[in-house]
């Protein structure tokens, strides 16, 4: 799967902010287009993920965070969120094989 290149960090960092109290993770702190500051960013796709539309392109809002938390695009990478027992989120690249291995891990920490 390929995936777009992210906005550079400068404008993500300019108008977008992580917060954790938000569903998508993210919100607006600058007004863009028709969304206000201090507004959730991003809508549920068809799939169940959250995405952000940004200069007419729809991005995974988790791809964004691990951007902005880590100050590097994922680039062809998946991001992948890591749960723990206690249903603590963490987010980190890999590759297809760690991310398989941790949606069969995640499945056992449910029963």
């Amino acid at each position: 799967m390929t995936h777009l290149p992210l906005p550079s960090l400068v404008w993500l960092k300019e108008y977008l902010a992580i917060d954790p109290s938000q569903p998508s993770g993210l919100i607006w702190i600058k007004n863009y287009h028709n969304r206000k500051a201090n507004t959730m960013a991003g809508s549920v796709n068809t799939n169940g993920y959250f995405q952000v539309r940004i200069k007419g392109k729809l991005y995974l809002t988790h791809r964004i965070i691990y951007y902005l938390m880590n100050e590097q695009d994922p680039g062809e990478k998946l991001v992948d969120h890591v749960y723990s027992k206690d249903n603590n989120v963490d987010i980190r690249c890999s590759d297809y094989v760690q991310n398989s291995f941790n949606s069969r891990h995640q499945a056992k920490l449910k029963l």
